[in-house]
């Protein structure tokens, strides 16, 4: 990588690691804060998806801070690690947690990136295959999988998915006429933004919950002796650190799901694995937080693969990451783009950048970084708001502030009403970055095949059984997240 993009993945990791140490926060609202500087990187693309990417992989890892030293998790993925790692704190473990944490993390993070890096060149050797209706088949199973696994209530995730459509549509068809512009055709001829849409369902809301979430901050030290035990523990627990890995891999590739809440699933499978310490589950058991924290990175590894193969997003944090790569100019989801050795370089190289060293910072230091948590929760409150307002005024380059404000409010407020009715979120924003896609493919699948040249495909057949498997099995792996 050139040595710009190095400093931008290093620059990038620092922020990402600052951000995912402040509770309730998460890589979404990282990313979605980099819509207020996406413009001022127009003439440097590749240095905004290095710096993207090491925000996304770093933010990651620092969920588990608040967690383990509050009691309080950095984002709804780092919540499993809490019930182990906040009970070692309190028994003055809490560098041990965090070492744990951290390098299991970042070894399941390096382990389940390799295959994506493997398997993107042979993809291009069998990219022709996949036609329209090859296409159109896999965004409707993404639709299916984030239906049935985001919702406790099937017919709600696919209310939401309908609502995410439906928002899409606003704006213009694929011919270019305007519809659903309700009287203001200048401002939503090119729809809604989805800097709007994603503030609104899954920054402002969060920022609630942390309004109501009581934190208690006591100042921590790194012991290196508990760190270097932590490291040791975290080697030697690999089978539950391995499992974890593969659940969040598997869960990360199923398009427009990303194995969101896969950590539960790893940690209730570890509770029945052979242990190696005697410590009761709940009580800081090692074993319950290796699992979980082994789901994190992998599951972000398996999100690339569904987002770069067919530009479907593999999760959230990939549909906000989508978003801000379209805006500097690459077509996500594009063959040309899989041959841009540069921008796979860029990506896959900021990863690996951005993992190792906030692993290594988060090792040598743990204890001062965890003062970032005695940050008024007030203040940063008032920061996050202020910043997405900007980001959201910005992205129309200023030219209509009083809409964009007024839309930055009624979004908000659909997003707390949808978290209220629990209402997939998820659901809602796949559904309406998917909009224009199916509505294209679905015209071309109309007019181009029949319906006997489209259920013979062997690739349609295969995504047809695993839809139905999908339907058989959802019960068993669903996670409720609104």
């Amino acid at each position: 990588m050139d040595f710009s993009i190095i400093l931008w993945a290093f620059l990038g990791t620092l922020y990402g690691l600052f951000i995912g140490i402040i509770p309730s926060s998460g890589s979404n609202k990282a990313l979605i804060l980099l819509f207020s500087i996406a413009s001022y990187f127009w003439g440097m693309p590749y240095e905004f998806v290095a710096f993207s990417m090491a925000a996304a992989v770093a933010c990651t890892v620092g969920d588990s801070f608040a967690g383990v030293y509050i009691g309080v998790p950095g984002a709804n993925s780092a919540a499993a690690t809490m019930v182990e790692g906040f009970p070692l704190t309190k028994k003055g473990r809490s560098s041990y947690a965090i070492a744990l944490a951290v390098t299991t993390s970042g070894i399941q993070g390096l382990v389940w990136i390799l295959p994506v890096i493997i398997i993107l060149p042979v993809y291009l050797n069998f990219v022709h295959l996949l036609m329209i209706p090859e296409i159109w088949c896999v965004i409707i199973f993404s639709f299916l999988s984030v239906s049935l696994l985001t919702s406790s209530n099937p017919l709600k995730g696919f209310i939401a998915v309908a609502l995410g459509i439906g928002l899409g549509a606003i704006g213009s068809d694929v011919y270019g006429n305007q519809r659903f512009t309700f009287g203001h055709p200048d401002y939503f001829y090119d729809g809604v933004s989805v800097v709007i849409i994603a503030t609104g369902l899954f920054c402002i809301p969060e920022l609630w919950e942390l309004w109501k979430t009581k934190i208690s901050y006591k100042r921590q030290t790194s012991n290196f002796s508990q760190i270097k035990e932590g490291m040791i523990d975290a080697v030697r627990l690999w089978k539950h650190s391995f499992l974890g890995g593969a659940i969040g891999f598997f869960y990360g590739c199923l398009p427009g799901y990303g194995g969101m809440g896969s950590e539960w699933l790893a940690y209730g499978i570890s509770t029945k694995m052979k242990r190696k310490f005697k410590t009761p589950f709940g009580e800081g058991a090692p074993e319950g937080l290796v699992a979980p924290e082994g789901v994190n990175n992998a599951g972000k590894a398996g999100a690339l693969m569904p987002t770069l193969l067919l530009g479907i997003p593999g999760s959230t944090w990939t549909m906000i990451i989508m978003g801000l790569w379209q805006f500097v100019g690459f077509g996500i989801g594009e063959s040309y783009l899989l041959e841009d050795q540069k921008f796979l370089n860029t990506v896959f190289g900021s990863y690996i950048f951005a993992l190792l060293f906030t692993v290594m910072l988060s090792l040598c230091l743990a204890g001062p970084l965890s003062t970032i948590l005695r940050i008024n929760k007030y203040i940063f409150i008032v920061t996050i708001i202020v910043v997405t307002w900007w980001a959201c005024i910005s992205t129309n380059f200023y030219s209509s502030v009083l809409e964009d404000t007024i839309m930055f409010f009624l979004f908000s407020a659909f997003g707390f009403a949808c978290k209220y009715y629990r209402i997939s979120r998820p659901a809602i924003l796949l559904g309406f970055i998917l909009s224009s896609k199916v509505e294209e493919y679905s015209y071309q699948l109309y007019d181009m095949y029949d319906f006997n040249q489209v259920i013979t495909r062997p690739f349609v057949i295969i995504v047809i059984v695993l839809a139905i498997l999908m339907v058989i099995f959802s019960r068993k792996i669903k996670v409720d997240y609104v």
